[in-house]
């Protein structure tokens, strides 16, 4: 719709995300819409936060093997799938979700509960943190294949130390009531972002103390707006974010 109307088609041509392949989306055929959705030929689908539904389609056929894999001897299984997820890396396929997938299954397996979580050191997770990223400025492609799974680890473990810091603090009514939206924001923030740095790049002058602030503030006026695009959508009668969200944050959920 915003491509049809001229004076916002600058603010909807995002380089190959809104006009894919050099046509606008009216233009599109029937592969250029089953390729927005799952990203087989361009690599990742149009809503890029979607990048894992194909992928995860892919991995079930395979979750008897991997867990008889795991089960028979975690400890070599888990060698052997990390290497599998960082040789998928290099020939450009997603292998974070082999990782992600099989991880899931050692949480559960080692039983790894938040209350253990919450027993490390919170100095010690931000060290590692610290250092993990700092590594990331070795000017070695490889390192990025290493070292992005454990920051996958790390990074979960500080936020969810950060998010019971703020629960202690009294701030769960606040978080309570944004969680059932969460994957909706989510789904959305990746193209919404776009839209607001354009608009944001078009009003406000280009200077570092600007841009900082913009960095800070962007966010939370995006998440604000994905929760009224959620609550919008919810409320229609026959909304596709009801199925999406398995009925998370409807009135009729109690979850």
């Amino acid at each position: 719709m915003m491509q049809l109307y001229d004076p916002l088609l600058a603010l909807f041509h995002f380089d190959s995300q809104v006009v894919l392949w050099g046509k606008p989306v009216i233009q599109w055929s029937l592969l250029d819409w089953f390729d927005a959705y799952t990203g087989f030929v361009h690599g990742a689908p149009f809503v890029y936060p979607f990048w894992f539904i194909r992928d995860l389609f892919l991995v079930n056929i395979f979750a008897s093997l991997i867990k008889k894999a795991v089960d028979s001897n975690p400890y070599i299984s888990g060698i052997v799938l990390l290497a599998m997820s960082i040789a998928l890396m290099q020939i450009g396929a997603y292998g974070l979700t082999l990782f992600s997938f099989t991880l899931g299954y050692y949480v559960v397996k080692f039983d790894i509960s938040l209350e253990k979580v919450d027993n490390i050191n919170i100095g010690l997770i931000l060290v590692g943190y610290i250092a993990i990223i700092s590594c990331f400025s070795i000017p070695f492609k490889c390192i990025y294949y290493v070292l992005v799974f454990p920051l996958v680890i790390v990074a979960n473990i500080l936020y969810l130390r950060i998010g019971y810091y703020l629960i202690d603090k009294k701030h769960d009514k606040y978080l309570l009531k944004i969680a059932p939206w969460s994957f909706g924001i989510f789904c959305f923030h990746e193209y919404f972002l776009r839209f607001f740095r354009k608009i944001a790049s078009l009003i406000i002058p280009q200077i570092p103390v600007l841009v900082i602030i913009e960095y800070c503030i962007l966010p939370i006026v995006l998440c604000l707006f994905c929760l009224l695009i959620c609550k919008i959508l919810n409320s229609l009668p026959f909304s596709p974010l009801k199925l999406l969200l398995g009925g998370r944050g409807s009135k009729s959920s109690k979850r």
